[in-house]
């Protein structure tokens, strides 16, 4: 619950250990903390199927969803209503290992920060011939207690996008379609 209100408070400095899947053997626990949303369905991307509608949880802006049986190499995205449309988002936590290799890099190569640091734009691939383009951010701020990504994409909420805290100080994350 403690994460919830964090979620809430655009607080959170480790978004990645609540949000996106989390993976025991072959099930998965999908989690999305979506502001505004009424329902949510999770859809497998290489198939473009349905895998389940999310619960939501406690009346919060957060949904979860748990799939037996799931290979690793999912890729996903939500189909999401609200009170006034339905629309489809790929889900950016699941690229922690994208968010984070901007603030490796540059720990392994500080003379290419430019390349690594701010927005960047970003292409991941998944499985074969599959590409998400997107934009990686990488922020350089160890005193801060929490830094999210806001802008008309997720309408000026900064509660949407919460990005991740990393041991050099750096906040990261790859929102895909950005």
């Amino acid at each position: 619950m403690h994460e919830i209100q964090q979620l809430a408070n655009a607080s959170c400095p480790l978004p990645f250990g609540v949000l996106g899947p989390h993976w025991v053997e072959k099930t998965v626990s999908i989690n999305a903390w979506l502001p505004g949303a009424q329902t949510v369905r999770v859809i497998d991307d290489l198939k473009d199927k349905v895998l389940g509608e999310m619960s939501q949880v406690e009346s919060t802006s957060m949904f979860s969803l748990t799939l037996m049986d799931v290979k690793k190499s999912l890729f996903y995205s939500f189909e999401i209503t609200t009170a006034e449309t339905t629309y489809r988002r790929v889900d950016p936590y699941q690229f922690s290992e994208e968010a984070y290799h901007a603030a490796h890099y540059i720990d392994h190569a500080p003379e290419n920060l430019y390349h690594q640091a701010g927005a960047q734009l970003h292409k991941v691939t998944i499985g074969d011939n599959v590409f998400v383009e997107g934009v990686r951010f990488a922020v350089y701020a160890p005193n801060a207690s929490a830094v999210s990504i806001i802008g008309d994409f997720n309408l000026w909420n900064g509660t949407s996008h919460p990005m991740q805290h990393t041991e050099l100080g750096y906040w990261v994350l790859f929102v895909p379609q950005l």
